[in-house]
């Protein structure tokens, strides 16, 4: 608590400003009642103000404006995005042209704005600047950084002119980024320098965004497809993502057509995957880990050529006889989980260790829920018949059937008319049988067949959900933000997909940092948002620049980014 003090000292009377709070004995002690309790003393504090006279002097020749800065999430994100090389790798590969800032610091720019200030558009970039402590820090000159010097900059790096040209009369489009691709090599390689990460397990997963893009935008990235969110009826462009096990940082992205599957894109991800691998690591055996969308025998074969080992999982309904295996009874058991391992030779021949799960509660819940579904569509066949009874009997055949046909379902439901003519339905008994087989089992494999069952069920289980993570992060409205996407041209797009993963691999290493304060990244964001930088302005000529009040945990931040090197000696 604080307050003003007047303490009389004969006829004049003098002022403090006195404060109390109560700090622990030992930091480390957390007590016996929680991470608060434990034995504390009071500490107080007191500053001499003056007289009245003094006090009143002080006021009138304090600072005319007193303007905040954005300091420590921005200048956070610039540290580490300087620390792996950002600028530097990027004019490295394209050289300046003239005055004005390199191309490099545009993308370094690009990239702390998408960590610290996600939605922020190119053409409001200028003004967020001159709010934030980068604009001094950098010597930002403000008519530099509109929105067409930012296109000029990417155009540097792809030319979109270039890219139409030898995109023209291709089927297919190529993915011919190669520049792109060899930046991030490099800010992955100064990454792993300063970083020492284990390569030796990585994950592979895939994500889209739909965009706002027009039917007759000439993208042929922007494609329509099976989307995410759920907005099929917009066009959309897909992200495949590789990352290490460890802190799920980012090695590899791809963005290609949102009209691929994910099995069509694994060929190129994984082409791309060996040649990045040999940069920054060497060879090495390794294993990745992917969902069942990448599952076929070619697949498989690519990754054996490349010297990589599968962890994956397999559709339950394509292999009946992993399903009639006695799981429930087994005496093996990872949590709430009944485990059974066997060894089954999986998609074109291949070797593989075999591990299947059952869950009970899975079992109750997927059964429920078919249950439901199935009666949604006895319901519909009714309402159906009902509709159409009294129609020519071909036409109520033909409504029957499309009804019918049109439903993912209709396999296990048989129907036919009774001989008064009215609907039979029933469950077709052996489809149902096979179905109940399905039922709360889950099917894992790995071509590297001495891993332990624990480990197979980990990698798929836990750790593949960290690439998932990284999909939240880079989705966030409130974090990264991906969407929405302003660039509809497939370089832009390129280089928009770039800047995006870069700034996700600087959150994560941001994280990584600040691991000992076991602190979300929501309020990572938040505690670092909340450090200002307080100019005091006292006359044309004369400024002070200062930090807002810090909580103990903004403390740690400041000490653990070493962000009062970017304050003025002043």
């Amino acid at each position: 608590m604080a307050k003003i003090v007047a303490k009389r000292r004969g006829q004049e009377t003098y002022y403090y400003y006195h404060a109390a709070h109560r700090v622990k004995l030992s930091p480390s002690d957390r007590g016996g009642k929680g991470p608060g309790s434990g034995p504390s003393r009071v500490v107080s504090e007191d500053i001499y103000l003056g007289t009245a006279a003094a006090v009143l002097k002080a006021v009138r020749e304090g600072p005319k404006k007193v303007a905040p800065r954005a300091f420590g999430l921005v200048m956070a994100a610039h540290a580490i995005v300087e620390e792996i090389g950002v600028r530097e790798i990027v004019d490295e590969l394209i050289p300046r042209k003239g005055t004005g800032l390199s191309v490099g610091t545009y993308i370094a720019l690009a990239v702390v704005a998408k960590v610290a200030a996600g939605g922020t558009s190119w053409r409001g970039f200028g003004a967020w600047v001159e709010k934030t402590t980068l604009a001094r820090v950098l010597n930002l000159p403000r008519p530099l950084l509109d929105s067409q010097n930012f296109w000029d900059a990417f155009d540097r790096i792809l030319p979109e002119a270039a890219h139409r040209k030898s995109q023209a009369g291709r089927q297919e489009p190529v993915l011919d980024d190669e520049i792109v691709l060899k930046m991030e090599e490099r800010i992955v390689q100064r990454m792993l320098e300063r970083n020492p990460i284990d390569l030796s397990t990585l994950l592979l997963d895939y994500t889209n965004f739909f965009t706002y893009a027009a039917a007759e935008n000439p993208s042929r990235l922007l494609r329509a497809g099976h989307n995410k969110a759920g907005r099929h009826e917009k066009r959309q462009v897909s992200l495949a993502l590789v990352a290490t096990r460890q802190m799920a940082l980012p090695l590899l992205h791809l963005t290609y057509p949102g009209n691929w599957n994910d099995h069509q894109a694994f060929p190129e991800v994984l082409v791309r995957l060996v040649e990045r691998l040999e940069a920054v690591a060497g060879p090495a055996e390794r294993k990745l880990v992917f969902d069942r969308g990448q599952n076929s025998a070619k697949n498989l074969r690519l990754l054996a050529a490349a010297q990589l080992k599968a962890v994956g999982g397999l559709v339950v309904s394509q292999h009946r006889d992993l399903l009639k295996l006695p799981v429930r009874e087994s005496p093996e058991t990872i949590g709430d989980l009944r485990v059974l391992r066997t060894e089954k030779k999986v998609y074109g021949g291949f070797d593989a260790a075999v591990v299947i799960l059952y869950s009970e509660k899975l079992a109750r819940k997927q059964h429920l829920v078919f249950d439901q579904a199935l009666r949604r569509l006895q319901a519909q066949m009714r309402r159906t018949y009902q509709t159409h009874r009294e129609d020519e009997p071909e036409a109520l055949l033909d409504a029957l059937q499309r009804t019918h046909e049109h439903s993912r379902l209709r396999s296990y439901l048989d129907w036919d008319f009774r001989p008064d003519g009215t609907l039979a339905l029933r469950r077709n008994p052996e489809a149902w049988r096979l179905k109940q087989l399905e039922f709360g089992k889950r099917l894992l494999f790995s071509t590297q067949k001495d891993l332990s069952t624990q480990e197979i069920v980990t990698l798929y289980n836990q750790d593949k959900q960290q690439i998932e993570s990284d999909f939240h992060l880079i989705k966030s409205p409130d974090i990264l933000r991906f969407s929405p996407m302003r660039h509809f041209t497939d370089t832009k797009i390129r280089l928009y997909g770039f800047v995006c993963v870069i700034a996700l691999m600087v959150f994560k290493l941001m994280q990584f940092r600040t691991r000992e304060l076991q602190i979300s990244p929501d309020a990572l964001v938040s505690e670092l948002s909340d450090i200002q930088e307080i100019v005091l302005i006292y006359s044309v000529s004369r400024a002070h620049r200062t930090l807002s009040d810090c909580s103990t945990i903004q403390q740690r931040l400041l000490d653990i980014f070493d962000l009062k090197r970017f304050l003025p000696a002043d």
